[in-house]
């Protein structure tokens, strides 16, 4: 029994394995990223990594998956089993794969109320991911705004910079006015 112990400890691990179960909420976007993105490249090692993100939705709300930044490397030619380097998105029965150079603007729409997203590299190949998923549910008010005409002007201020906006995330005000008021928008 000993002598197993100690053979199967030479061997050593053959595969390394993250996985992240992570409920969406609605208004809260989640980021998708590879390890020390974009710093670093994932992979090239002699166990094969595996990054696993079970994305679940609420209600009758899907998931919304917006890739911004999926690039990859490998050692032989793209073939289209992708078998040393892969992102994949599980939805039920389907599994989309991506493999290549460079991908920007990728859209992964899910049928249902869960998707598995996997990143996999290997020795022969290694790469960087990056994306936003969204809860597609309607959402939530932030905040009930009660206008009144002898009040002075509201200002909303969304976050985010023009140089780092929000990705792709429905936000939700509800005014209220007096009977007979109109209300005007401005946006800047």
């Amino acid at each position: 029994m000993l002598q197993l112990v100690l053979f199967l400890g030479a061997i050593g691990p053959i595969l390394s394995q993250t996985v992240h179960n992570v409920l969406i909420g609605r208004n809260q976007p989640y980021e998708i990223e590879t390890p020390d993105y974009p710093s670093t490249s994932f992979g090239w090692t002699q166990v094969d990594n595996i990054i696993q993100w079970n994305l679940q939705v609420e209600g009758d709300a899907k998931i919304k998956i917006v890739c911004t930044d999926i690039r990859m490397s490998q050692t032989e030619e793209w073939g289209d089993k992708c078998e040393d380097v892969y992102f994949s998105v599980h939805d039920g029965n389907v599994v989309r794969k991506v493999c290549g150079h460079s991908f920007r603007d990728t859209v992964f729409l899910s049928v249902g109320r869960t998707l598995e997203a996997k990143f996999v590299t290997s020795a022969n190949g290694g790469g960087l991911v990056r994306c936003v998923v969204l809860n597609t549910g309607e959402p939530t008010p932030e905040e009930i705004v009660k206008m009144d005409p002898h009040d002075k002007l509201k200002i909303i201020d969304v976050e985010g910079e023009a140089g780092d906006p929000l990705p792709y995330l429905d936000r939700m005000w509800v005014f209220e006015s007096p009977p007979g008021t109109r209300m005007s928008f401005q946006c800047d």
